[in-house]
């Protein structure tokens, strides 16, 4: 049985369906209106500069993050959200019908470097960290996540396969699988003349090379600018609305570290 869901209203009225039980993005969400605040700056900035752009948001959750950029720029931008797990992938969808939002299509598929059919865990819903989720099994062995013994078809497909046009925004957090999702969105960064990158980065030890492949693909993209703060990847290929971000970021967490621009 899926656990109690209550419809939260925030403060300036954006409408959440979220789980009763403790879990930490909902938690957050109910304490302080929003999920990674600093990140919705640095989007805010991104898509304020530009119009009818499609905004990709891979591992998207119950929409903490598309949710509130779509209503403000309702007009202005569409949004791609991918979600995975069914159950989380129902709320995404539940989130976007209470906010009225027709720029946002959800995607019950997992993202990945090749398109293909797989057994995997299925996702404790009663766990406290809905992000945790992951297609890689290292994710939860190097974080002590108990693995489920019981199994579900996921769809994998990359972004390539998507052939989006109009991208103005790429952002990736799929806990571990940043990596595979990077290497199946060569194509769409290319043919999209390489759009701003928000990429989910660990600082742990053994997720180390695949931080470093994914600056050295991020590099052979053909991004100028590249930005890690807490543990984001920011790269632009535009040096005027990197500063702008960089500006906004140092103000938020001094000590942010420019890989290279």
């Amino acid at each position: 049985m899926q656990p109690e869901v209550k419809i939260y209203t925030t403060r300036n009225g954006t409408q959440y369906a979220l789980f009763a039980q403790p879990e930490i993005i909902s938690d957050e969400i109910r304490r302080s209106q929003y999920w990674n605040i600093y990140n919705l700056e640095v989007a805010d900035i991104i898509l304020s500069e530009s119009s009818g752009k499609r905004v990709i948001d891979v591992g998207s959750g119950l929409g903490s993050f598309t949710i509130p950029l779509a209503i403000k720029y309702l007009q202005q931008h569409i949004f791609e959200a991918f979600e995975p797990v069914p159950a989380i992938n129902e709320q995404l969808n539940t989130n976007v019908l209470l906010n009225r939002l027709d720029n946002v299509r959800c995607h019950r598929i997992g993202v990945a470097d090749k398109n293909e059919v797989v057994d995997h865990a299925i996702f404790d819903l009663a766990a406290v960290n809905h992000g945790a989720f992951s297609f890689l099994i290292d994710s939860y062995t190097n974080r002590n996540i108990p693995i489920p013994n019981e199994v579900d078809v996921y769809e994998l497909r990359t972004l390539d396969d998507y052939r989006f046009g109009n991208v103005g925004l790429i952002k990736v957090t799929v806990s571990g699988m940043e990596l595979e999702v990077l290497r199946g969105a060569k194509t769409i960064i290319e043919n999209n003349q390489t759009p701003p990158l928000m990429i989910e980065c660990w600082s742990d030890e053994w997720y180390k090379e695949r931080k470093e492949a994914m600056i050295e693909i991020i590099k052979e993209c053909g991004y100028k600018q590249v930005l890690l703060r807490r543990n984001f990847i920011f790269a632009f290929n535009d040096i005027n609305l990197f500063k702008k971000v960089e500006q906004r970021i140092n103000e938020q967490l001094p000590g942010s570290r420019v890989v290279f621009k």
